[in-house]
């Protein structure tokens, strides 16, 4: 009995655990299962075993507490039997009688780990969300700021992906209504200041940025010429800051940033300066900024690099009197070429240089001289050819003309393209012209001077012509007592002996004269010298009397005068050029000399006219023009073009590789030997490119710390190499 008892649990338990799931698995065999339990009403046993094979079979992996309660204790058995092993489903009971069972696996699931995996899910829903957001405000920015762009959003990693063109500006044409406005939509995006203006924009590229926070948003860079930058912004009225292009100038790309190159023209207040280099790999960059109120200037003002020379007043032409002057030999040379026959230039030359005259002209001066020069009403182009920069050197006109010209437009902003050189900065400041040269000359009295000249003491003079009186005095007496045969002959041998001491007297007194003279001469060219105020002043009133001109004109006039006749006349222009010349000659030779004021004497009006040019430039030496513009087109000529936006304006030196920058220094160090050894005088262009591939190496080398990387690289070798080369050229230059 015992063993048919565990044989029937045995087969009850292989069909619970092993047939019947297999059969149930199927939606016919659950249903069967569905029909058994319900004719099984009657045996509680087997109902309670179908029942929880079908609960198991479901995947109802929990049983509630009541139906637990419910099962009989009979059937306790094969729930051991069905539950550890089967993994159908699982239920605890309680320790004692139909008490609530310990959760299962399946409560643990259900109720801890799926709230689990919710929470796990929750961080990527986020990244999502933040993604989508920071896409949308990105896109709002972008349309916001006027900025065209491609957007993508990786929703899962919570990246965006930006790509914006990358542009090369130039500004518009000067007659262009939009060249003096502002943009109405700027961007407010850092390295977008460039957008303040309007400029004629070319799409050169395109900048990618990968961003996660909408705040880590920027505009790329713009690609412009620095020249035209700092032209265009001189146009707009900009005034160029002394410190600041000397510490370009020095420093390089070690300027700190916030250093002002450019300053507002009403408040001082930064219109460019040094700004920190985010995104131009180490590099220079520019920030920008301009307001509304601060626009000063329009189309009618005159450009950068462009000076206004205008005609003078009829009755104030001091050169219609000083042709008026010279026109006797003007008049003898016309005849001349009259007698002969030859033609002289057509009445249409005659009238276009009378035209000249009558108009302003304007003047275009470069760095490097007279660039061009208009008429102003007619638009025609003068050729100037007289004030063209020569390769002689013994040709100053158009030297001393952008000098000059300089000079003049210091007070109304300056050229900021010339910069007078130092030794006639100097001529300028010194005190070379004599005080008894100007008494000598007629334009000051002694009185208006310290006294220069030794008192001339003439008593002996006097007491010797009263001796000479009175022995002839007695000799005419004593003529008087002779009888008349001898009187005759007394007074006859008297009048020759007196013919002849009068001969000897006069010129005995024009040698001592002509000694009285030349000791004054000499007496006048070692006095005090006087500083070009008063010599220009003097002059000044000179030419007023001479010429007869209103007491109102005043230097600045008579120099504007100078400009123009030197323009229009390189006749004219040569005769004060070359008296500029001899006086920067007695200057720095240490004083004047008897052929200077012989020379200065001869041509008065002339030395009148150049100390008005010495004055007007000794006048812009307390301005910083001097300083300034040397050390602007120093920082133009060593930086020719930017990569910024003007915001983040970058300076690119020659862009080389490793390879190339060893390849070029090896060569360079060939023909360093080779000038070497054959003594040949082609230094300078080496030297130039000696010099743009150390910039380069340099700005590789600094690259690489900004990086922090290590130094011991191609670059250390490149910067040695070109270093080592540098010192063998510069021992080379100065062993001649």
């Amino acid at each position: 009995m015992f063993e048919s008892s565990k044989n029937l649990a045995l087969a009850r338990k292989e069909l619970i655990t092993k047939t019947l799931p297999n059969y149930l698995n199927h939606s016919r065999g659950q249903h069967n299962l569905q029909g058994l339990i319900g004719r099984a009403d009657g045996n509680e046993e087997g109902y309670w075993h179908l029942k929880l094979v079908y609960a198991g079979v479901n995947k109802r992996k929990i049983m509630s507490a009541g139906d637990a309660a419910k099962i009989p204790p009979q059937c306790h058995n094969s729930l051991d039997q069905i539950s550890p092993d089967n993994g159908l489903f699982s239920f605890s009971r309680a320790s004692s009688g139909h008490q609530a069972t310990m959760p299962s696996a399946v409560d643990i699931i259900t109720y801890i780990g799926i709230p689990l995996a919710v929470l796990g899910v929750l961080p990527t829903i986020y990244t999502c969300l933040k993604s989508f957001f920071t896409l949308r405000e990105i896109t709002r920015t972008l349309h916001r700021n006027g900025v065209i762009a491609i957007t993508r959003s990786a929703l899962l990693s919570g990246i965006v992906e930006i790509e914006i063109p990358r542009r090369s500006i130039i500004p518009l044409d000067r007659s262009d209504p939009k060249y003096f406005a502002l943009n109405v939509k700027p961007s407010s995006l850092k390295g977008g200041s460039w957008t303040l203006f309007n400029w004629k924009e070319m799409v050169i590229g395109v900048k990618s940025y990968r961003l996660q926070y909408h705040d880590e948003l920027s505009q790329p860079q713009a690609e412009m010429e620095f020249e035209a930058l700092i032209a265009f912004l001189l146009d707009r009225g900009a005034v160029p800051s002394k410190e600041g292009w000397a510490d370009l100038r020095g420093a390089g790309l070690w300027t700190p940033a916030g250093t002002k190159l450019l300053l507002s023209p009403v408040s001082g207040e930064e219109v460019l300066s040094i700004a920190m280099s985010d995104d131009s790999d180490g590099i220079l960059s520019l920030s920008l900024n301009w307001r509304r109120e601060w626009d000063r200037r329009g189309k009618d003002s005159l450009p950068p690099y462009w000076t206004r020379v205008r005609p003078a007043k009829k009755e104030e032409d001091v050169l219609a009197k000083l042709e008026e002057l010279e026109a006797n030999s003007v008049q003898g040379q016309k005849n001349e070429v009259d007698k002969k026959g030859a033609f002289l230039d057509d009445d249409s030359a005659a009238s276009d240089a009378n035209l000249g005259f009558k108009t302003a002209a304007r003047v275009r001066i470069s760095a490097a001289g007279v660039q061009e020069a208009y008429r102003e009403d007619v638009g025609n182009k003068l050729p100037l050819i007289h004030l063209r920069s020569m390769p002689s050197a013994n040709d100053s006109v158009g030297f001393w003309f952008c000098c000059a010209a300089t000079a003049f437009e210091a007070p109304h902003g300056g050229l900021w393209s010339y910069s007078i050189p130092e030794d006639v900065l100097a001529l300028a400041r010194r005190e070379s012209v004599p005080c008894g040269v100007m008494v000598l000359l007629g334009a000051m009295s002694d009185d208006e001077v310290p006294t220069w000249r030794t008192p001339y003491n003439d008593q002996a003079e006097r007491f010797e012509k009263h001796v000479k009186f009175m022995e002839q005095s007695r000799q005419a007496n004593e003529e008087m007592r002779l009888p008349p045969e001898q009187r005759d002959t007394a007074r006859r041998q008297r009048l020759e002996r007196e013919a002849r001491d009068f001969h000897n007297d006069f010129r005995r007194k024009l040698m001592k004269d002509q000694e009285r003279k030349e000791s004054e001469t000499m007496e006048a060219m070692q006095s005090q010298k006087l500083p070009i105020s008063v010599v220009a002043e003097a002059n000044r009133k000179w030419l007023l009397r001479k010429f007869e001109l209103p007491e109102h004109v005043t230097t600045l006039a008579l120099f504007e005068q100078v400009l123009y006749g030197m323009i229009h006349e390189a006749s004219f222009a040569r005769r004060v050029v070359v008296m500029l010349d001899l006086w920067k000659n007695w200057s720095q030779s240490g004083g004047m000399t008897k052929s200077h004021y012989l020379a200065v004497k001869e041509d008065q009006v002339i030395f009148s006219l150049a100390s008005f040019v010495i004055f007007v430039i000794r006048s812009t030496v307390s301005e910083p023009t001097g300083s300034v513009v040397g050390d602007l087109q120093e920082c133009l000529r060593i930086w020719k073009k930017l990569t910024g936006d003007i915001w983040h304006k970058n300076v690119h030196p020659p862009k080389l590789s490793y390879l190339e920058l060893l390849l070029t220094v090896e060569l360079i160090l060939i023909q360093l030997r080779r000038l070497l050894a054959e003594c040949i005088d082609e230094r300078t262009e080496v030297l130039d490119t000696l010099l743009d591939i150390n910039r380069h190496a340099q700005t590789i080398f600094l690259s690489k710390l900004n990086r922090g990387s290590h130094i011991r690289t191609g670059a250390d070798n490149c910067i040695f190499r070109i270093l080592c080369a540098e010192i063998a050229f510069s021992n080379h230059l100065a062993g001649g």
